[in-house]
């Protein structure tokens, strides 16, 4: 029986200023913004990455997590694991 651990580096994603909003109130911003400004950088590859980066730029405070430090801080929970 092993122990579970929680770990801060493996919480979900922060949204900022948007966290705990109720979802229709920012996904048509973001879902605009993408389609307006981001089309050509959108694959489905990159979708994920995509939304997670408009969330951090749309956010006034842009203390909403893009996809780079989301991945880092998981990444590095998962080392000290």
């Amino acid at each position: 029986n092993l122990p579970i651990n929680k770990r801060k580096a493996f919480r979900e994603q922060f949204f900022g200023s948007f966290e705990g909003l109720e979802v229709e109130r920012i996904w048509g911003k973001v879902s605009d913004y993408i389609e307006n400004e981001k089309q050509d950088l959108l694959t489905t590859n990159d979708r994920v990455k995509v939304e997670m980066d408009t969330f951090h730029e749309l956010d006034p405070t842009h203390d909403a997590e893009d996809f780079m430090t989301f991945w880092l801080r998981v990444e590095l929970g998962l080392i000290d694991v």
